[in-house]
């Protein structure tokens, strides 16, 4: 009885898709579905980038808020703020 090595998962990846490259429709449906995994995948990297900046926006305001070059709005500022621009209750 021959035994088999375990292949890496892109190696099995290839493996399968040769298996199916007499068939259109099994390799249309393939490219369809790889295509919304790319999809998904940089609009995942892209919200991470995201937030990313707008982490390092807020640690920049805090530290010309430490330094004294800027001010935070206090609470009902920032509430009257929000009213004003229609994003009240």
């Amino acid at each position: 009885m021959a035994t088999t090595a375990t292949l890496t998962p892109t190696a099995e990846l290839f493996q399968q898709i040769g298996s199916l490259a007499d068939d259109d429709n099994s390799i249309r449906r393939l490219l369809r579905y790889a295509r919304r995994l790319v999809a998904e995948r940089q609009q995942v990297s892209k919200e991470k980038q995201e937030i990313i900046d707008n982490l390092r926006e807020s640690f920049h305001e805090l530290k010309l808020y430490k330094e004294g070059k800027i001010k935070f709005l206090t609470q009902a500022e920032f509430e009257a703020e929000l009213e004003r621009d229609g994003h009240s209750n």
